[in-house]
């Protein structure tokens, strides 16, 4: 696989380019010992589903590195497509493909779509599900969508699990009283238990069964680079993972002119589109369907509950800020909410 692997990269990739891949002692290192490449490999086995594709894809002829960017630049344009749909239906065709563009070079939409990464795809699988909840009423094919979205990426149960959750809470809660306890009713909810234990389920086997570790990930990424990720044996320490995250807040503190920069970061800015679709009145009144529910679940609860992953997100990994192509599902909610508020107003504004 190693000989197979930096073959086909030497073969499809410039002489320039492939130098720059084996730039630096690790890179050197994973390219001389086929053992320390091959520990690698765990790092993407927690993509189940992603591997999946792409060998069904190899098995039928499709070059693997062709199948890794055709993963990353179909799901990029049926995102697009998705979304001017969806748009489409609340501010007509014209101005929803103007919409369209604007995001996709704003949000990094488009970067995702170039890189050999699970993004694009789990991006693509998290908005369907929204799209199939909310849009259509799909809830079993929108709740499918989402349990098998773990196994592109296990970090979408952080907003699959708390959605489905207040999805069967307002359902619940909003059921006609006298027939709460009603078996129909309990088979009627039992979809979304479903996907909450299908869900947890899978995080948790995909992370045991491929030995998965969040701490190998963060002192790999944040403190020093692996050549082997089977020799790893640092044990966990708050303190110097409280440190590092220090220190990376620090940098991000000190970088604050670059960093909040729209070329660079795209948080800051599409959180501030998020603060203007709420407006005053929103924030009480999507609290109080959460606590307790009189409307059916929109996109102003799906927007509200991207807000702890990002928190958590940038706890996890410091420097989510500048590489979030992680957001980009819940930057597009983001959008959509805000679209939906102006058509609301306008409609308003018309009767009036």
């Amino acid at each position: 696989m190693h000989q197979a692997a930096y073959g086909l990269m030497r073969d499809r990739l410039s002489q320039e380019a492939f130098s720059l891949l084996l730039s630096g002692p690790v890179a050197t290192d994973l390219y001389e010992n086929s053992k320390h490449f091959a520990s690698h490999l765990t790092m993407f086995e927690v993509k189940p589903l992603y591997i999946l594709i792409v060998r069904s894809l190899s098995r039928i002829g499709v070059n693997p590195i062709d199948a890794l960017l055709w993963l990353s630049l179909l799901p990029t344009l049926l995102t697009c497509v998705l979304i001017y749909n969806w748009l489409r239906d609340l501010m007509g065709s014209t101005l929803s493909v103007t919409v369209v563009i604007l995001f996709s070079i704003g949000s990094r939409l488009f970067d995702v779509g170039r890189v050999a990464f699970p993004d694009a795809l789990s991006g693509l699988m998290l908005l369907s599900g929204i799209w199939c909840l909310l849009q259509r009423k799909w809830i079993v094919f929108g709740l499918m969508i989402w349990v098998l979205s773990v196994w592109v990426r296990t970090t979408n149960i952080l907003y699959v699990v708390p959605v489905t959750l207040f999805f069967w809470w307002n359902a619940y809660f909003r059921q006609v009283t006298p027939t709460r306890t009603d078996i129909f009713m309990r088979m009627s909810q039992s979809k979304y238990a479903i996907c909450v234990i299908s869900s947890i389920f899978s995080y948790f086997w995909i992370t045991f069964r491929y030995e998965y570790s969040w701490w190998l990930l963060f002192y790999h990424s944040f403190i020093e680079l692996q050549s082997s990720v089977s020799e790893f044996n640092e044990p966990f320490s708050f303190n110097l993972y409280w440190t590092e995250v220090t220190n990376r807040a620090m940098q991000l503190v000190t970088l604050m002119p670059e960093i909040f920069s729209f070329p660079i970061a795209k948080l800051p800015v599409f959180l501030l589109i998020f603060t203007i679709a709420m407006g005053n009145g929103e924030w009480t009144d999507t609290f109080r369907n959460f606590i307790r529910p009189y409307r059916d679940m929109g996109l102003a609860e799906a927007a509200m509950l991207g807000l702890p992953v990002f928190v958590i997100f940038l706890l996890l990994f410091p420097q989510t800020l500048i590489i979030d192509r992680f957001f980009v599902p819940y930057y597009a909610i983001f959008i959509l909410f805000l679209a939906s508020k102006l058509q609301h107003k306008g409609r308003t504004v018309l009767q009036e």
